[in-house]
């Protein structure tokens, strides 16, 4: 296995909702959930204070990639904008491949999407491209490319698309820091998302089979100062490694070259490592390693009953660990 972007998290106000959503429109399967991620450390991973969120897995038919769904209790989510667009700096949209844009779009605007705008390519009878809302106003750009969607699913996450204030510097970060690749435009963007002329500069990278596409854009409006990671919207992506000598390398090469994390990796011995890193601008990329017998337990496969007890566990000692973790920073 190679790096690969195996994990795109996003934050919904309504997990039931949300996961319906994504599996009715483009065919994923919810395959397991927890509460987990809350006190102390999640505090120190995801740097804000006295988190606690619970977690939808969704995933397709790719080993090692899941589409992630936190709904936080603290701290409270703050919507996106209702003027949220592609110019916004920072992750902005997903981009999904799909069989049929028009019978997409038709689902997905029954199921409480919204349209902002659908795309002809040279045929005007034709659409190609579209730009979609969920019902959380996260943006989600569809192209039609069947060849990117094999077998029987009538979708395809493929990618991120981000707008960035230094272009430059974040495909840097990107290809330099985290291993991507730049590549062709395959999704026309140049052609689609001009914005009324104020495209600067666009490359389109890659990572195995997902593309993460950098826009810059004229008089992008910044990120909020207090923009945290809980609000609603795409909170970031993860790459996951083949071993820790991997995610050893890539850390320690991000950190030389300015980026920070939010915290030291978390390593269990020869199961697995995780960390919250921070390219130069400041956008959150997740490192995970993890063996493959964790998998159903976080996600990443269908969990067996062995998971599920587990996770139980788990839950119940972290709501005991965030009960006692929240009493003391009250006293």
């Amino acid at each position: 296995m190679n790096r690969r972007i195996g994990q795109i998290a996003v934050v919904v106000s309504d997990q039931k909702r949300g996961t319906d959503f994504y599996t009715n429109v483009f065919g994923m399967d919810h395959i397991f959930g927890t509460a987990e991620f809350r006190g102390a450390q999640a505090d120190q991973v995801q740097g804000m204070e006295n988190v606690a969120s619970s977690t939808q897995w969704l995933i397709d038919d790719r080993e090692l990639f899941q589409l992630e769904l936190f709904q936080f209790e603290n701290p409270e989510s703050r919507p996106l904008r209702e003027d949220h667009k592609l110019t916004d700096e920072g992750y902005n949209r997903i981009i999904i491949a799909v069989k049929s844009l028009e019978q997409v779009s038709d689902i997905a605007m029954s199921a409480g999407g919204s349209v902002v705008a659908l795309l002809y390519n040279e045929d005007p009878e034709h659409l190609t491209h579209a730009l979609l809302k969920d019902p959380d106003g996260i943006l989600l750009e569809l192209v039609e490319d069947p060849d990117l969607v094999p077998g029987d699913r009538p979708a395809k996450i493929v990618g991120l698309g981000i707008s960035s204030l230094n272009l430059p510097t974040t495909v840097e970060d990107m290809c330099d820091g985290f291993g991507f690749t730049p590549c062709e435009d395959r999704f026309q963007h140049k052609t689609f998302w001009q914005e009324g002329g104020k495209l600067e500069r666009l490359q389109t990278l890659r990572l195995d089979d997902m593309y993460l596409v950098v826009s810059q854009y004229r008089d992008s409006r910044p990120r909020s100062p207090d923009y945290r990671l809980g609000d609603i919207g795409v909170m970031n992506f993860a790459i996951c490694f083949p071993d820790v000598e991997d995610f050893d390398a890539c850390f320690e090469t991000t950190q030389k070259m300015g980026m920070q994390s939010n915290i030291e990796p978390i390593v269990i011995k020869d199961t697995g490592a995780i960390t919250y890193n921070n390219d130069r601008q400041g956008f959150s990329v997740e490192m995970i390693f993890m063996v493959k017998k964790l998998w159903g337990l976080y996600g990443f496969a269908p969990p067996s009953l062995k998971d599920k007890m587990i996770n139980k566990l788990l839950n119940w000692k972290a709501q005991r660990t965030y009960k006692k973790h929240i009493a003391r920073d009250k006293a």
